[in-house]
């Protein structure tokens, strides 16, 4: 066990350490070389960060397929805030964070024009709502509890996803790893694909049956609440006259689980999908908050 383990790492250290050198290197040469910040357009392309001294955009920074980051892609295109993103494969994601402006380790994040560093999803949906005057994503204090609650599905629904798809479907994960991600991303994937998966099975624990029952409770205690609160009526989750950040949480954090036809990540179809995987959508889309979720996508989806 300890050989396989410090196998892993020196694997790990071989497959990505060209790739941080390199981010290194013009990392540090970046703010020090007045030549680097004329080409940083190039250079941004290069490392796939888009941010420099002397950039003014709105950056947005995502793992290419997480439902998190699809919630503030949607809340932003929703307010009509001029933005850019920048879609990462799995491990490139990091290693791009770090690089962007500070060490964080999660996605998604967003680098504004006046070079603040701001994760984790409902702390850009507060960013976004407060600076920019869009009310309309949290309009009533029922709405913020609301979109805390909903959040708490985010971790639970794609964990369960991934503990069924890396032991049903491999292919699945890795064509979804691939998709919208830079050309060297999709290629390098494909080698280590492997480092991924590790990842999942060990650090997040996808095969341990009490962590996944947890999480599998946790799905069933959030789509139970949300079917009673639509069952009463209402057209939207935090009963407010039109669409809010609470309803764009709620479907998009559910896409995993319910697979609406304009998501472009993962496809509701039989003959692709591992028998385990469309058990469980089907089961999902026929409830309340299914049906909630399969309008919202075809009603308010913002490309």
């Amino acid at each position: 066990k300890f050989l396989s383990c410090w196998g892993f790492l020196i694997l790990m250290v071989f497959s990505l350490l060209p790739y941080v050198i390199f981010c290194k290197v013009i990392g540090s040469l970046y703010y020090k070389v007045p030549i680097i910040n004329k080409i940083s357009p190039l250079v941004s392309k290069i490392l796939c960060t888009k941010f420099s001294p002397t950039d003014d955009n709105f950056y947005l920074i995502t793992l290419s397929y997480s439902h998190y980051c699809h919630e503030v892609r949607w809340i932003l295109n929703k307010s009509k805030i001029k933005h850019i993103e920048c879609k990462h494969a799995p491990i490139f994601y990091m290693l791009t964070l770090y690089y962007s402006g500070g060490d964080y380790r999660m996605t998604p994040l967003i680098i504004t024009p006046k070079k603040q560093v701001i994760y984790d999803s409902f702390n850009i949906l507060s960013y976004v709502k407060d600076h920019y005057e869009q009310d309309w994503i949290m309009p009533t204090e029922e709405s913020v509890e609301l979109l805390k609650q909903i959040s708490t599905l985010g971790q639970p629904a794609f964990i369960y996803f991934y503990h069924l798809a890396f032991n049903d479907d491999p292919g699945l994960m890795l064509k979804l790893f691939k998709t919208e991600v830079p050309i060297y991303q999709r290629f390098i994937t494909n080698y280590i694909y492997w480092l991924n998966e590790t990842i999942m099975r060990t650090m997040i624990g996808i095969d341990k049956p009490k962590k996944i029952e947890k999480h599998f409770q946790t799905v069933e205690d959030i789509f139970k609440m949300t079917d009673k609160l639509l069952n009463d009526g209402r057209k939207w989750i935090a009963k407010t006259d039109n669409i809010s950040g609470v309803d764009i949480c709620l479907a998009s954090l559910c896409y995993p689980l319910i697979m609406p036809d304009e998501n472009k990540y993962l496809q509701y179809d039989q003959n692709k999908l591992p028998e385990s995987i469309y058990n469980l959508v089907t089961k999902y889309r026929k409830t309340t908050t299914g049906k909630f979720v399969i309008k919202i996508w075809n009603e308010e989806l913002e490309n």
